[in-house]
């Protein structure tokens, strides 16, 4: 994956660097074109979606059951201050 990240970056760096022209962009264009059909790239593609989506849905999951439990305690805050003659302890 790095060395993906490494070529896309040489790559743009040529094409911002450089005054090659719109022949050598729309070749650079191409290739990288080509790169990103080939097999393992698109492959390699999926995995890393299938990988980040259940990251985030892991995320979410945790994220959800947090703030069910931060509502909670509010919840009984709120109705400890409501009772007549109530003491609200912190653990």
């Amino acid at each position: 994956m790095r060395l993906l990240t490494l070529a896309a970056g040489v790559a743009v760096g040529y094409v911002l660097g450089t005054r090659a022209g719109r022949e050598k962009y729309d070749k650079i264009v191409e290739g990288a074109r080509n790169l990103a059909d080939q097999p393992p790239v698109v492959q390699a593609k999926h995995k890393i979606q299938e990988i980040v989506g259940a990251g985030t849905d892991a995320a979410g999951r945790k994220l959800n059951a947090a703030t069910d439990a931060v509502t909670h305690k509010l919840d009984t805050v709120a109705a400890s201050k409501k009772s007549p003659g109530s003491t609200v302890t912190t653990p």
